[in-house]
This record gives C-alpha cells, sequence and structure tokens, in this order.
C-alpha cells in the first residue's frame, strides 16, 4: 500500500494533482470503512417483510420501523455534520463502523420490538456519524479532485449496498433472523482491522497540512439559498433510490418470492448505483457536473416507467437502468454541494447524503405503505419517475461554480444559465 503523505507539489501548477498523487491509503480505508457501514445499513433491504412476521407487526407498524430507521441514519448527519465543522470528530471514521456491526448483529437474538428498535437506532446513529466526517476528509484528501475522490467514496458505499441484501437475504433465509448475529464475527473483526490501519494513516497525515476548506472559510455567511436548492432537488432523487427498492421488496414478496431473490433483485439496483458512482468518477470531469445533474434525471425517467409494464429480466434490466441513471447523479451532487458551501462542508455532506435521504426515504416509505390498498401497485414506479424528472428540471437553476487548480471554488453569477447546459 502506498504511503499516507501528501508528495510534495508538483512544478507545473496548471496541471491537476492526478488521484493516486494525494494520500490514496488514507482514502483507500476510508472508502472500505464506507463499504463496511452500508453493507451492515442494507442488509435489512430484503427482510422488512420477514421482520413484520417474526415480531407479529401490522402494517403501520412495520412502516413505523422503517421510518426510524430510515430517520435515525440520515436525519442525525445533520448535527454530526454540525459538530464536525466545528470540532475534530476523525475517530468516528473508526469508531462507527464497530458500533453499527455490533448493535445491528444483536436485532435478531430480540424476541423484543422496542429493543429490537432501540438496536437499529443506535446503530442508525452510528452510520449517521461515519458519514459526514469520512466524505469530508476524502475531499480534503484530493481537492482538485474532489468530484472523483466523492465518487469513488459513494462507489464504496454501494459496493456494500449491493452485498448486503445478498448477504441479510442470504443469512435469514437459510439461519432465520436469529442468523444476523454472525455480523457481529466477520463484521467486528473487519472493523477492528480497518480501525487499526486508519490509526496508523492517520498519524501520519495528521500533522500534515491537509486542506480543509470548511475552517478556511469559517465566518463566511452560508449560502442558505443554494442550501435549500440542493436539499430539494437531492431528496427528489432519493425518493426513486429508496423507494424502488423498498417497493420491490413487498412486490415480490406478494409473488411469493423469497428473502433471497428479494435481495438478488435489490442488489441489482444499489449495484446499479455503485456502478454509475464508478463510471462518474473515471469518465465524468467536475466541469459537466450541472449537465450531468439535470440530464441523468429527465433520462432516468424512460427505465423507471418501464417497470410498470415489465417482469422477470426486463424488469431487472429496467431496474439497473434506472440506478445507473441515479448512481451517476449522486457523487456529483456531493461534490457540487461540498464546492457550492465551501464554509460547511461536513454540513452539506449531511444534506446531501443525510438529511435528504431521510425526507426522501420517509416519503417513499409513505407511498409503499399506501401501495397494498392499490390493484396494481407496480404504478407507485410512476411517482419515481416523476420526482426523477423534478429533479432534473429543478438542477437548472442551481448556480454555475468554477473550480481553481488549488481546489478552491468560487460561485459565478448566473448571467446565462443555458450555456451551462
Amino acid at each position: 500500500m502506498k504511503s499516507c503523505l501528501i508528495k510534495p507539489p508538483l512544478t507545473n501548477p496548471v496541471r491537476p494533482l492526478r488521484f493516486y498523487e494525494i494520500v490514496p491509503s488514507l482514502v483507500v480505508i476510508i472508502v472500505l470503512s464506507h463499504t463496511l457501514v452500508d453493507t451492515v445499513a442494507s442488509q435489512m433491504a430484503p427482510l422488512w417483510p420477514e421482520l413484520q412476521r417474526y415480531f407479529a407487526l401490522d402494517s403501520n407498524g412495520i412502516y413505523g420501523v422503517i421510518i426510524l430507521w430510515t430517520s435515525t441514519q440520515t436525519f442525525a448527519q445533520v448535527v454530526f455534520g454540525y459538530l464536525s465543522d466545528r470540532l475534530r470528530l476523525n475517530y468516528l471514521i473508526w469508531l462507527a463502523p464497530g458500533v453499527a456491526v455490533l448493535s445491528m448483529s444483536l436485532v435478531g437474538l430480540t424476541d423484543s420490538i422496542l429493543l429490537a428498535s432501540i438496536l437499529l437506532t443506535v446503530s442508525g446513529t452510528a452510520i449517521a456519524g461515519f458519514h459526514p466526517e469520512a466524505v469530508a476528509l476524502c475531499g480534503a484528501a484530493m481537492p482538485t479532485q474532489r468530484s472523483r475522490a466523492v465518487s469513488i467514496f459513494v462507489f464504496g458505499g454501494f459496493v456494500g449496498q449491493t452485498l448486503g441484501p445478498l448477504y441479510g437475504g442470504w443469512v435469514v433465509q437459510h439461519f432465520g433472523m436469529r442468523g444476523l448475529s454472525l455480523g457481529a464475527l466477520w463484521g467486528g473483526l473487519v472493523a477492528i482491522v480497518l480501525a487499526f490501519v486508519f490509526s496508523k494513516c492517520w498519524g501520519k497525515t495528521r500533522n500534515v497540512s491537509l486542506p480543509d476548506v470548511s475552517f478556511e472559510h469559517a465566518g463566511t455567511p452560508l449560502p442558505w439559498r443554494t442550501l435549500f436548492q440542493i436539499l430539494v432537488i437531492q431528496t427528489l432523487r432519493v425518493i426513486g433510490a429508496t423507494g424502488i427498492p423498498l417497493s420491490l421488496a413487498f412486490i415480490l414478496d406478494a409473488q411469493g418470492v423469497g428473502p433471497l431473490g428479494i435481495g438478488m433483485e435489490q442488489s441489482v439496483f444499489l449495484g446499479g448505483i455503485g456502478a454509475g458512482g464508478l463510471v462518474s468518477a473515471l469518465i465524468f470531469q467536475q466541469q459537466q457536473e450541472r449537465r450531468l445533474l439535470f440530464w441523468l434525471p429527465v433520462i432516468g425517467v424512460v427505465p423507471m416507467l418501464l417497470l410498470v409494464i415489465t417482469s422477470h429480466w426486463q424488469m431487472t434490466f429496467c431496474v439497473g437502468a434506472s440506478a445507473l441513471t441515479i448512481g451517476i447523479a449522486m457523487p456529483v451532487m456531493i461534490s457540487y454541494g461540498q464546492q457550492a458551501v465551501p464554509q460547511a462542508q461536513r454540513l452539506v455532506s449531511s444534506v446531501t447524503m443525510g438529511v435528504s435521504w431521510g425526507i426522501g426515504g420517509c416519503i417513499s416509505a409513505g407511498l409503499v405503505s399506501q401501495m397494498s390498498h392499490w390493484s396494481r401497485p407496480e404504478l407507485l414506479f410512476v411517482a419515481f419517475a416523476i420526482s426523477s424528472l423534478l429533479a432534473g428540471l429543478l438542477s437548472f437553476w442551481l448556480p454555475q461554480i468554477t473550480t481553481s487548480t488549488d481546489g478552491t471554488w468560487q460561485r459565478e453569477n448566473q448571467a446565462d444559465v443555458s450555456k451551462a447546459l
């Protein structure tokens, strides 16, 4: 593994530093930790119908647990993001994964829905604490390649979200809900190893001046209008990102598909989002961000609408295509938010990765809760297509941002928005 130390700056100030020229080991460890955290978080995705039967809950009860789980791991990110912009909370990067793993593993060992809800809350809070600090440190480690750093970070998370449903579905189908306790063995070991390696990397880099634009711009007024625009657009995008796998769980369960089959279909969707993040990291440049934010949700409307009339492999294809358009746009919006609000990178990261997911997840859970009363529940995909379309159209009015070669940003006056699109 390459050294964690920052290499001396290049003599040519015009050429941006390549991704392997700045703290690659530190970024890799953070990304692997993100994979573990999101594996833990997503293993519940195919298990909600099973959890409903296990605790003998009615429809309102299970959707209440879903909303609690979604809200905890998302809305709490605002608190951690706000604090992290003012305090050094780097220890959350190594502590949070272990807490999340242990709490989630104990859910299957209890017969009390109250205790299970408390454990889900603890796990969700740990997940919330990890994300703002981790993504901000990734971006600060690669300031002139911030979009690429965030894309790699997001890709690592969606690798975990691809593996999580498969693992959760497999272990519960073979061992029942108590099989979730196996995560304490392998997940705990992985968390300890990653924490040890991170402490070594961070010990070498913490005395080196990593760019931290949040502190550099401390005291600068927040652009609240832009922050609100980002929140609305990302929330509209998240409605589909959370609603499609959740609706698949209940639609396929009603068709007699087991947890493993549901998990496989959800993994196609979440894996497609991860693949989109990788495409974003490898192909697209920072100057193309606003075009992508406009066009990708518009393109994604087509496969979402086709989900209404497709089945079997055609549905799987449309699920993957929908996920790809969402996946490319996700890290772009996170990177754009950090550039648009440089004085509060962790706060805006908690908005793009937390609050928007909480609001969008609650909206999608509410929609799915009404699905059982519909004669054609697959029509719910139309609502997800509409939210995607609105996310693209509203991106038209986001302010333009220019990027300098040293990783700092300026918001330009939007004299002619159409030229950027």
